[in-house]
């Protein structure tokens, strides 16, 4: 109801509230499909993994889908799917990513500075846009769900293409930077 009236916050707080006194359940799935509801994807994920894991890992997908979709939503669907398919990306690889780096949290800031829900660093964002030919690129845009997707799912392209698709490579190379999986490689050899 809150949302239904414009006031989106409160009604974050407010399932939050509910979800701190509650564990029960049935409450628990109404809350995760709450969640969803106003994108807050990260609160979703975790109630899926921390209260359900052991019944997904009993009954399987069939068995309780709509719990696995909860842990692993498919946040901002229609960003990952429009850019996943401009720039040839697996929408998979660009969900997972998402999970990984910020746990679908649209603002979250990491200590070293990585922006959004793709924790694309400023200078990153910076190269990535001038690739697209944004030329009024801020990193502040990076906290919004569209332009970090389109910014992430770009950088994984240009990551498939160096990695020759190999995606563990591409995966390490978006987290510590394609460098150190070079580095890696010509220590290491081919894992």
């Amino acid at each position: 109801d809150l949302m239904l009236v414009g006031l989106e916050e409160w009604a974050k707080w407010d399932l939050y509230d509910i979800e701190k006194k509650t564990r029960n359940k049935e409450f628990m799935k109404a809350l995760m499909s709450e969640y969803n509801s106003v994108g807050y994807f990260h609160r979703s994920s975790y109630i899926g993994q921390v209260y359900f894991s052991n019944q997904r890992s009993s009954f399987g997908l069939e068995g309780t889908r709509p719990l696995w979709e909860y842990a692993y939503p498919k946040a901002y669907a229609k960003f990952v799917q429009k850019y996943a398919k401009d720039f040839s990306v697996p929408d998979e690889l660009v969900w997972g990513i998402m999970r990984a780096e910020s746990q679908y949290r649209k603002d979250a800031i990491s200590p070293v500075g990585a922006l959004g829900l793709m924790q694309v660093m400023p200078f990153t964002g910076y190269r990535v846009a001038n690739l697209l030919g944004e030329k009024d690129f801020q990193p502040r845009q990076l906290l919004e769900p569209n332009a970090a997707i389109k910014m992430g799912a770009r950088y994984l392209q240009r990551l498939m293409v160096k990695f020759e698709n190999t995606i563990p490579l591409v995966a390490a190379g978006y987290n510590a930077g394609p460098h150190r999986v070079k580095n890696w490689l010509a220590s290491f050899g081919h894992l």
